[in-house]
This record gives structure tokens, C-alpha cells and sequence, in this order.
């Protein structure tokens, strides 16, 4: 996700989140937004066109529908996990990895509210609201995006130890050893992100959420360098391994089919079937944004085929923290029959247990 250094001052009204958002030209006269549309498309060129009804679709459309829906299943998901009767490495990861996607989705939420509250002609509320909660909520999606990241990795290589040595994963994949993980996972991606916390300061000449830079975001010295690593931690790295780590658990499955296996088996390849899913879904939604990043696109200088582009890849990175619930959903029967016994009090279906892999 973008994190280029914007002007000295700027109206929290052009710092929505994501950061990479900027808001349309508005006219505060009217709310219709079929108006909107029908100005944006006239008078302009066709990549500012591109570029103001691709904002309009994805923020003020198809942002809340992918965060609200993001929100429940992963919620959803959580409390499934917690309530599993037979607790497993797994549950450990993807219960985290729904904390860390709810955090992200709230925070892209955020950036509804703005482009709502600017449609309706709120402008001045909306720069109030998001001058005291933007720099925090900026810090959260920054750590939030690396965590995910780096939990969708450690749930993978936790997968392929589990294909490719099923005897040694009993000893190695626990459930201790899983919090641990998770635990050095949130606490370098917090500590990795603090420098996000420091990039805003509420000017005391305003009182409407008026927003500046710090003077250490202003040192290019820093910001370029730091946006470097940054891109690198939570993009490149990440999706590296898990193109490499996908591709073993991919062959390794490969190979069991060739031999094919009893019943125990087959529901241990059901449940990583379904994190290869997962796995192909970060890759598929997060690839887009890391690579403009990293070819150090900015986002107040680009023009406007390129801010359009970054409507479409951060509604990428929402959609990535919004699915996984679904995919649970639609490939573990195991997840789906332990929801019913949650939500519908249905009594559990008896599967056969696997003591080593036993994900809900």
C-alpha cells in the first residue's frame, strides 16, 4: 500500500484511508451522486475520468460492502475457532489472521465514512472526525497489512511441514510453539509500524482535524529508505515465500493423489486444500499493490491512470482481509459443521479426529 510522503498541510479530507485515497472533487450543493457521475464525465480527460468514477465504485460501493461482510465472517470465524472443542496449531494462526484482517477492515471502513461524509456535503465534520483518528488508525492498517502478511506465512510453512513430514510435525507444529509465532509475528509488525505513529501532527493554528507531516517524514533521508524496507518487510518477502511455500504444498499434494489415501487423510488434504486457497487468494490481491509500490509509484504527483489503478489495488487489499471466512465456509466441512453446532445448535457431526491436524 502506498506510504509516500504527502505536502507539508493538507486537509484530513485528502489523507483518507487508505492512504493512497484522495477525494473527488465535490460540489457541496448537491448529495445526488448520480449528478456526481454525470459531472465527473464531462470536461475531463479520459484517464481523470477513470480515475474519479473508479473512487466513486470502489469507495463509496463496494469498500463497505467488502468491510461489512469482512467484518461479520471474521468475527464469525474467530468465535468458531475459539469455541473449537479440539484446538489445534492451525486454529491458533487463522484465529489471529481474523483479528489482524478486522483491524484492517475497520480502518478501510474509515475511509467509507470519509467519502460518504463528503458526498453528503460534511466535509467539515469529516475533516474533524479523521484529523484526531487518522494518524492512529494509519498506524493500525500499516501494522495490520505486515501482519497478515507474515501470519498467512507462518500458516503456510506450518502446512508444508505437516505434508511433508507428517511424523516430525507432531513434535514441531504445537500449539505453544503456534502462540509463540504469533506473538513474535504482532509484536515486530507493531514495532515495524511505529514509525507510522510519528508522521502526523494536528497543527494548532486549526481546529477542523487540519493534519501536517512531521519534520522526520519530511527528510526524504528517511522516508525514501524506510518506504523501501517497508515495501520489501510486508510485500516482497512475503509473497516470495508463499509463492515458493504454495508451490511445494502443491506438489506434495500432487504426489498424494498419485497414491491415494484412506479417509484420515483425505480430510488433512481437505483442510490444506483450503489454505492453498487462502494462500492463492493473498497472492492474487496483494501482488498488484506490491508491485506498483515497489516501482515507487507516488500518489500526490501520479496522474491519474495511476491513482486509478490504486482505487482498484486497495480495493484488492480489502478484499483479501474480507474472504477467508468464505473460504472456510466453502471448502472445510469440518469449519462448516462446527458453525452449526455454534450458531444453529446443531449437535456435531463425528469426524474422524486427527490429533496432529485437527482444524475446526
Amino acid at each position: 500500500m502506498q506510504t509516500d510522503a504527502i505536502p507539508m498541510t493538507k486537509s484530513i479530507s485528502n489523507l483518507m484511508l487508505p492512504e493512497s485515497h484522495t477525494p473527488l472533487p465535490l460540489n457541496s450543493s448537491t448529495t445526488d451522486v448520480s449528478r456526481q457521475l454525470s459531472r465527473i464525465q464531462s470536461n475531463v480527460t479520459w484517464e481523470e475520468n477513470f480515475y474519479e468514477t473508479t473512487r466513486l465504485i470502489t469507495g463509496l460501493y463496494l469498500f463497505p460492502v467488502f468491510c461489512v461482510a469482512g467484518i461479520i465472517g471474521n468475527m464469525l470465524a474467530f468465535i468458531v475457532f475459539v469455541r473449537a472443542k479440539q484446538k489445534s496449531s492451525t486454529n491458533i494462526y487463522l484465529t489471529t489472521l481474523a483479528l489482524s484482517d478486522t483491524f484492517k477492515l475497520l480502518c478501510d471502513f474509515l475511509y467509507f465514512i470519509t467519502v460518504l461524509l463528503e458526498y453528503i456535503g460534511k466535509s467539515d465534520a469529516s475533516d474533524t472526525v479523521f484529523g484526531t483518528l487518522y494518524p492512529y488508525a494509519h498506524y493500525i492498517l500499516n501494522f495490520s497489512v505486515c501482519n497478515t502478511a507474515w501470519l498467512t506465512v507462518s500458516v503456510a510453512i506450518e502446512r508444508y511441514i505437516y505434508m511433508k513430514w507428517p511424523e516430525r510435525a507432531v513434535t514441531m507444529c504445537t500449539i505453544t510453539r503456534a502462540k509463540i509465532t504469533c506473538c513474535v509475528v504482532w509484536l515486530s509488525s507493531m514495532l515495524i509500524a511505529v514509525p507510522f505513529v510519528l508522521r502526523y501532527q494536528k497543527t494548532t493554528e486549526n481546529f477542523n482535524g487540519t493534519l501536517s507531516v512531521t519534520d522526520l517524514w519530511s527528510d526524504k533521508n528517511f522516508t525514501t529508505p524506510f518506504v523501501l524496507f517497508q515495501n520489501i518487510i510486508r510485500s516482497l518477502v512475503p509473497l516470495m515465500v508463499l509463492v515458493i511455500v504454495n508451490g511445494w504444498i502443491i506438489k506434495e499434494l500432487w504426489k498424494m493423489s498419485r497414491r491415494g489415501y484412506r479417509r484420515p487423510l483425505d480430510c488433512k488434504n481437505r483442510v490444506t486444500i483450503m489454505l492453498v486457497a487462502i494462500i492463492i487468494a493473498f497472492l492474487v490481491c496483494v501482488t498488484p499493490d506490491a508491485i506498483i509500490s515497489l516501482k515507487n509509484f507516488g500518489y500526490a504527483d501520479a496522474t491519474y491512470l495511476v491513482r486509478g489503478i490504486r482505487e482498484i489495488t486497495d480495493l484488492l487489499l480489502c478484499l483479501n482481509s474480507a474472504i477467508n471466512f468464505f473460504l472456510y465456509f466453502g471448502f472445510n466441512k469440518v469449519f462448516r459443521d462446527n458453525f452449526k453446532q455454534v450458531f444453529c445448535k446443531r449437535p456435531p457431526y463425528e469426524h474422524v479426529s486427527i490429533k496432529e491436524d485437527g482444524v475446526t
